[in-house]
């Protein structure tokens, strides 16, 4: 019935209107005022704001009204999830949406990423309210994300949390490729206290892209031939005359 009618955009089915408001199924709802109407449909609102489906208001909003609906907003204030609540102020207000950052920032930290979306596309700039939150919560994803999609560039304050982050290769490996975008000094230090050879090798192929002297000597000590093979091809793309020395002496 809804496809039928999708190939007419802009015309009404009564009947079929009928048999939607009957079945009261709010995807139908909102399909048919988006693609079939393409404009507000005032009997189908009250089944969109009866059932406060979250995701169904905000389509709803963008697609059928192309706008705020004023009437809907208050259930997504109180019972949308943060993704609901960041798309709403991202597509359909287009801007901040001050009543709903309280909520956001209260979020859970596995949603910090709908934080990091509100700012970058809805303030469309730094938010020192949720940089506060991100490095009160010491969440090195939050920080390198936060960086990368809404700073653009290096953020000193997050660099120290990630110095002491748990997941020091997520941390230090991705700031530096992605924010950085090249060696990262502070961080080459903790990678090489850890002295983990998979962090080594990884760091000087994708980081430095080339050789890592400081690297070499974790690599020839930890008796791991796969990683000295992999820094000799991927690395010096070259023999490593020191490294086949170590691999002689590990076979040993």
């Amino acid at each position: 019935m809804i496809n039928k009618q999708r190939k007419f955009p802009g015309n009404r089915w009564p009947e079929g209107e009928t048999v939607i408001l009957l079945r009261g199924k709010v995807g139908d709802v909102t399909n048919y005022a988006a693609w079939a109407m393409g404009v507000r449909w005032p009997e189908g609102e009250k089944v969109l704001l009866e059932d406060r489906n979250a995701f169904e208001i905000v389509s709803y909003a963008k697609f059928a009204i192309k706008g705020r609906w004023p009437e809907a907003e208050p259930t997504l204030l109180k019972s949308g999830r943060p993704s609901d609540i960041v798309d709403y102020a991202g597509d359909v207000i287009k801007g901040r949406w001050p009543e709903a950052e309280k909520i956001i920032l209260k979020a859970q930290k596995e949603n910090f990423w709908y934080a990091i979306r509100y700012a970058r596309d809805s303030i469309k700039g730094r938010w020192p309210e949720l940089e506060e939150v991100l490095l009160k919560a010491k969440d090195s994803i939050g920080i390198v994300n936060y960086a990368k999609n809404v700073i653009g560039g290096p953020w000193p304050e997050g660099e120290e949390v990630l110095l002491e982050a748990k997941d020091l290769w997520a941390a230090i490996f991705t700031y530096a490729r992605d924010i950085i975008r090249g060696p990262w000094p502070k961080g080459e230090e903790v990678l090489l206290e850890v002295g983990d050879p998979e962090f080594i090798y990884n760091y000087a192929r994708e980081v430095i892209k080339g050789r890592w002297p400081e690297g070499e000597k974790v690599l020839l000590g930890a008796k791991c031939p796969g990683y000295i093979n992999s820094y000799a091809r991927f690395a010096i793309r070259g023999r490593w005359p020191e490294g086949e020395e170590a691999i002689r002496r590990i076979g040993r």
